[in-house]
């Protein structure tokens, strides 16, 4: 082999390794200290620690994730201390977060954007809601937990496609987890949402209610002992059980799928003739689609369950 040439291998082969180090580079999760009020794009992350938020640390959420990026919160906590930050904000589209937990902030997580990614997750005793997706589809929610809130759980507004898999929602101030359709001029804007294999306890409200909602399904889903006393007075006694359910659909939903769920325990009431206020009484499940004919749904309920038995829902309208 000529000199040359064995210069020019040389360099061509320290080339290729310091090319296939350098995509290893972009590869590995970056691990520098994060901090409160940081934000994080087009990359790969990693906690390394907890991210404290107080009131010296100014406002705006305590991590915003940017489109493309993957934050793994390896076990570490995001503690906004009663702040009214939010906890972590996903905008734009395809930012994936995983393992670890959200604490104490105004919401624990804002999603934001589209097709988002979310795992192995808690939203714990956040001022409003433990998960909001905001007028935002496509999502993936799995294995996250959202518990004792002082609003709701895992709360879908105004959004669609959105899928909630094998999760919990329990002690929180209103309800476990709602797909919220309402608008300003009453035009139903949650369609093509799922919850599969999830669960709601203790709510303050309904375990799981579809309201002004179209086209969603939920599905092996599992209600117990909502429309809780105790999760209101925990937050102030300002939300009394009232018309609550289990599993809930509200007036004007349509076309939605309730299918293989289970319920028990769970508290509604009804104004009785002469009575000031309600009665409290049991109800599992409940469509409020109905007039003094009985129902007029377009909902399906299939094979739900109480006590072991098939049961249909309650048919009658809402308060």
């Amino acid at each position: 082999m000529k000199q040359d040439d064995h210069c020019n291998y040389k360099a061509t082969f320290v080339t290729i390794v310091c090319m296939f180090f350098l995509g290893l580079a972009f590869q590995i999760p970056q691990a520098w200290a994060i901090e409160c009020g940081d934000t994080l794009s087009g990359g790969e992350y990693k906690l390394t620690k907890n991210v404290m938020c107080d009131s010296s640390t100014g406002n705006g959420a305590a991590i915003t994730l940017d489109s493309d990026s993957i934050l793994d919160l390896n076990g570490f906590a995001v503690l906004c201390n009663n702040t009214e930050r939010e906890g972590i904000v996903l905008q734009g589209r395809n930012v994936k977060i995983r393992n670890g937990v959200i604490i104490g902030c105004r919401n624990g997580i804002v999603v934001t954007g589209m097709e988002h990614k979310l795992k192995r997750l808690f939203a714990i005793n956040n001022g409003r809601d433990g998960i909001i997706i905001e007028e935002s589809d496509g999502n993936r929610i799995k294995d996250v937990h959202a518990n004792f809130n002082t609003r709701t759980g895992i709360n879908i507004v105004k959004s669609n496609g959105n899928h909630v898999s094998y999760s919990l929602a329990a002690n929180n101030g209103r309800q476990g987890i709602k797909i919220d359709g309402r608008t300003d001029i009453n035009v139903n804007a949650a369609t093509n949402n799922s919850v599969y294999g999830s669960a709601a306890y203790f709510n303050c409200r309904d375990g799981i209610e579809i309201d002004k909602g179209d086209d969603n399904a939920v599905i092996d889903s599992l209600a117990v002992s909502n429309g809780n006393q105790p999760a209101c007075e925990a937050f102030g006694g300002s939300f009394l059980p009232q018309f609550y359910a289990g599993f809930d659909v509200t007036t004007g939903s349509n076309g939605n799928i309730l299918k293989n769920n289970k319920a028990s325990g769970n508290q509604g009431c009804n104004i009785e003739p002469g009575e000031a206020a309600c009665v409290p009484r049991e109800r599992n499940f409940w469509d409020e689609n109905a007039d003094e004919n009985g129902c007029f749904s377009s909902n399906s309920w299939e094979n739900n369950r109480f006590d072991g038995e098939t049961v249909a829902p309650e048919c009658s309208p809402g308060p």
